[in-house]
């Protein structure tokens, strides 16, 4: 019974060791200016963390197709 649940709680260790998926995304910094969402290389339908890096404050203005602003964020300084 002993060498039973040894083996086993071996097994159930490789088992969900092995499947661990590490996801990293790689930071991507946008100088000022104005960017389309293909000059930018960034995905559509994707969430994405943004942050101001820079010691004055910044504007995120997204806008769709029909130039219509779909949403509009203040960052303050770092």
């Amino acid at each position: 019974m002993k060498k039973f649940i040894v083996t086993f709680s071996i097994f159930l260790f490789l088992l969900l060791s092995i499947n661990t998926i590490n996801a990293f995304a790689a930071s991507k910094t946008l100088t000022q200016g104005l960017y389309t969402l293909k000059d930018s290389g960034l995905s559509a339908g994707v969430d994405y963390n943004v942050e101001n890096n820079s010691s004055g404050r910044a504007i995120l203005l997204i806008v769709d197709s029909t130039q219509l602003i779909q949403e509009l964020i203040r960052f303050e300084p770092n």
